[in-house]
């Protein structure tokens, strides 16, 4: 057997079959390759969380309206283009079908569609599927093991839930834009928020996470699953989920100075460099501090990490420190030390980082113009894989293919 293991280091076999490790190490699979997803949904969180859906293996079919299709289409999408970046990022690896809602025929095509789907995703107001006979109430009744997600702003019930809204709203509503702000006082003629959506991506992200519960659900119970989905509600209960238990034990609402995490304390901040970058530093723990402290050659500083009344006044001190060398400098002194030091990257400069290379973020996926570099899923597993990037549908390029498949002639 030894012999054997030697001579066959790649490849053991144990009473002539194929040991499970490397049967692991070589079959790669698409696990979500015989679901399928009919996705009524436009603009952000829906489409990126059927869009992940999709890379695993799903069968997605978007249901667009006819010559006008999702908003996101066209948005900065150049004059010689089909469609723009951001919606081919989206809605890669799904399947484009017209099918206009506003007509008796069209709802009856979805609904014998839907009688062979697994999944339904959509992001209407509340009670529009109802009216057009395409709630789950009324859809389950010809598939009752169909898991159906629907994604809005302020979730199907409470007085907001007929509200309009945008990411800025669902923070706005969460508390979180407030606790973003707490560090300028709340100064409203000075609020800022983050330039991305974070409601949409946190919503987007739960949305998956619970259509992925209710298969299971169903695989282990034989039953299917409504599921509602607020954005509000997502970014309350993910955001503040290190904030809101600590304010309800000690009722008091957060302190700038209390919390290091606010940007204050001395430890956990972004420096300006000699060159106008900033440096960010995360030395929370006494030996990170203290590595810290000696790279920056100030030992005289460590013991002030037990006293955060301390760490808050020394931040200037140490700033004037920062301010003495250039970012490249710095990032040199901090190379070999492990103390929560990092640069604060531009976006131009995410590319060439050799961290980013080496876990393969930015990728390339099919375009109308060639190819365009986009960000890949940020997990990685052993042997599941995910689809590769394929051109985006036109506007209901497969109308027919799904009606043949689903319908038929009738």
């Amino acid at each position: 057997m030894e012999e054997v293991i030697k001579d066959n280091i790649n490849k053991l076999y144990v009473n002539g079959e194929e040991s499970f490790n490397d049967k692991k190490a070589n079959v790669k699979r698409l696990p979500l390759e015989s679901i399928k997803i009919l996705d009524f949904t436009r603009l952000f969180p829906g489409p990126l969380c059927t869009q992940i859906l999709a890379d695993y293996g799903a069968e997605v079919i978007k249901i667009e309206e006819p010559n006008k299709g999702d908003y996101n289409r066209k948005f900065r999408c150049r004059s010689d283009e089909d469609y723009g970046a951001i919606f081919a990022t989206l809605n890669r690896n799904k399947k484009s079908i017209c099918v206009d809602l506003k007509t008796e025929d069209g709802i009856e095509i979805i609904k014998k569609i839907i009688k062979d789907v697994d999944i339904v995703v959509e992001s209407y107001r509340p009670n529009i599927m109802k009216k057009i006979g395409l709630d789950y109430e009324s859809v389950k009744k010809y598939n009752p093991k169909l898991i159906y997600c629907s994604i809005t702003g302020y979730g199907q019930d409470g007085v907001y839930s007929n509200k309009a809204g945008h990411d800025i709203n669902y923070l706005s509503y969460s508390g979180v834009l407030d606790i973003i702000n707490r560090t300028n006082g709340n100064d409203a003629s000075n609020m800022t928020f983050p330039p991305f959506q974070l409601s949409d991506v946190v919503g987007s992200l739960n949305s998956a996470v619970a259509i992925l519960l209710a298969l299971q659900n169903r695989n282990k119970y034989n039953e299917g699953q409504y599921i509602d989905v607020s954005l509000m509600d997502a970014t309350l209960s993910n955001c503040l989920q290190c904030i809101m238990p600590d304010y309800y034990r000690k009722n008091e609402l957060p302190n700038q100075y209390e919390s290091v995490l606010f940007g204050k304390s001395a430890s956990y901040c972004v420096y300006e460099t000699l060159d106008g970058r900033g440096l960010a530093v995360a030395a929370i723990e006494p030996k990170f501090w203290e590595r810290f402290c000696i790279a920056i050659e100030r030992e005289d500083l460590i013991t002030f990490v037990y006293d955060n009344s301390k760490l808050f006044i020394i931040k200037d001190e140490i700033q004037n420190i920062i301010k003495t060398k250039t970012l490249k400098q710095w990032m040199e002194i901090f190379e070999d030390v492990d103390a929560c030091v990092s640069p604060v990257l531009r976006l131009d400069e995410l590319e060439s980082n050799n961290h980013i290379k080496t876990r393969q973020l930015i990728t390339k996926q099919h375009f109308c113009k060639g190819k365009i570099k986009v960000l890949e899923h940020p997990v990685k597993f052993s042997s599941i894989i995910s689809r590769d990037k394929n051109l985006v549908a036109k506007l209901g390029e497969n109308t027919q293919e799904v009606l043949r498949k689903y319908i038929g002639n009738s």
